[in-house]
């Protein structure tokens, strides 16, 4: 027969303890116990039995399941009872620490009580153990590698929970380990088709297992947090959250995407980057800030040290040449022959056009705002030829295309256009490097055209002057 623990010795039998004053006629079933230790004789026929002095047939009168002996006739009050399990029986016994039980294909019916682990025969060092109430770990190489504590937290890794910052608690899985090796986890998936690993956060508004309670806006369906510790405690560097953005319903789950960074200085992370359920984009900001949703939003609403010089900044590192290796393309499908789509609007702080760049299908043109009803103040150009002689016009290359002569102005010189003009002569940055003038050279546009004006007037007039005199 199958056994656990020391093989017992045959005709080393173990009488019952006495039943019999339990027997009132009506009571079918007793336990069977050896010394006060409930015993499993494993079958009826590992146990004699023996009620009023005849000995009952197994199976038959009675049958064993565990430790309960069940009569097929409940025996009456005041007769004798006599046990005895055969040596050959099966017990649920309490292992000895030390001891190493074996099993041949073995059927328990009970409990085993293990006193402290269960050790690979031949490998000592790989167990399970039980170090603590409602504690389990697993051993492999002599040391600890999983343990299910008493709140059912699994630590892989390390026997202590760490507190997260985000969640402010201890999270349910840990992995703790020295290098990124030991502390990392991979998903491969083996399939002919499209299918691939997933890792899936799922959320309900129920408070119980296995609720399906519809969650509402706003609600958060998962977070990746990055964190590191500050010497006593761990800290949230960054994060990605994915939230409810909308109403749910039937076979519907809007969601947007928020990325969060924490400033250097700084004890909370803020919200840098926003992708909506409708795949509009916003940088630097949580909401649209005009009833004219774009699909790319970049806002900065800082200042000090930390105000960047520049919203956007395009590099091509490559030496590539043509027409088709630009930084940006612009492409509206809808612009047709005669209608134009807007490239670039420009607005002021109070949302107002300021300005444009508008395309075609072959042709591009700049506008800036000219409207009437936007100025005041105005007086005509009176003095356009004395101004206009003013500038000095050059024929020159930039230092950084020699091969290229081009025509145009030094911009401190242009003192008659002012407006025209961006910066100071000569000026440099903290650091001294070079912080060069522009122009706006169509800002000249209306002196020369005043200057052209005065121009024509005064040839009209010596036209009529000739002409008087050729008549004379």
């Amino acid at each position: 027969m199958a056994y656990i623990g020391p093989e017992p010795n045959p005709g080393q039998n173990r009488e019952v303890d006495d039943i019999s004053g339990s027997f009132n006629g009506s009571t079918t079933a007793f336990t069977l116990q050896v010394g006060g230790t409930n015993v499993s004789p494993g079958s009826a026929n590992a146990i004699i039995v023996s009620v009023g002095g005849v000995i009952q047939n197994p199976g038959t009168d009675y049958t064993v399941a565990a430790s309960t002996l069940t009569f097929t006739t409940a025996p009456a009050n005041g007769l004798s009872f006599f046990g005895l399990v055969l040596g050959q029986g099966i017990d649920s016994q309490t292992i000895a620490d030390g001891q190493s039980p074996t099993m041949a294909a073995p059927s328990i019916t009970g409990d085993l009580s293990i006193a402290d682990k269960i050790v690979h025969t031949g490998d000592t060092n790989t167990a399970i153990r039980f170090p603590a109430a409602d504690t389990i770990t697993t051993e492999t190489g002599g040391s600890e590698r999983v343990r299910i504590d008493s709140s059912g937290r699994i630590l892989q890794g390390s026997s202590t929970g760490r507190n997260t910052a985000l969640m402010a608690a201890q999270a349910q899985h840990q992995i703790e380990g020295v290098g990124s090796n030991a502390s990392s986890f991979s998903i491969f998936c083996n399939s002919t088709g499209t299918a691939a690993g997933a890792i899936i956060f799922s959320k309900s508004k129920g408070n119980s297992l296995g609720s399906s309670t519809v969650v509402q806006e706003n609600d958060s369906l998962g977070h990746i947090a990055f964190e590191g510790t500050d010497g006593s405690q761990n800290r949230t560097g960054a994060r990605i959250t994915a939230s409810v953005d909308g109403t749910p319903g039937s076979n519907v789950m809007p969601a947007r995407l928020s990325f969060f960074t924490t400033q250097d200085g700084s004890g909370s992370g803020t919200e840098r980057l926003r992708i909506q359920q409708n795949g509009n984009v916003m940088i630097g900001t949580a909401s649209h800030f005009t009833s004219n949703v774009a699909k790319l939003d970049v806002v900065h609403g800082g200042g000090g040290t930390n105000n960047p010089t520049y919203m956007a900044r395009f590099f091509q590192e490559t030496n590539d040449q043509g027409d088709d290796h630009g930084c940006i393309q612009l492409r509206h499908e809808a612009a047709r022959s005669g209608q134009n789509g807007v490239g670039i609007d420009f607005k002021n702080s109070g949302g107002t056009s300021v300005g444009k760049i508008d395309f075609g299908q072959s042709t591009v043109q700049y506008r800036t705002s000219s409207d009437y009803r936007l100025k005041e103040k105005a007086v005509s150009i009176s003095d356009g030829i004395t101004r206009l002689k003013t500038l000095k016009p050059y024929r020159f290359n930039f230092i950084s295309e020699p091969d290229k002569t081009v025509d145009g102005f030094f911009a401190h010189e242009v003192t008659a256009v002012p407006e025209a003009i961006s910066g100071t002569k000569d000026e440099v940055d903290a650091d001294n490097n070079p912080i060069y003038q522009g122009i706006d050279q169509s800002k000249l546009v209306p002196l020369l055209t005043a200057a052209l004006q005065e121009a024509i007037t005064k040839i009209e007039t010596l036209e009529t002057k000739v002409a008087a005199l050729e008549s004379a």
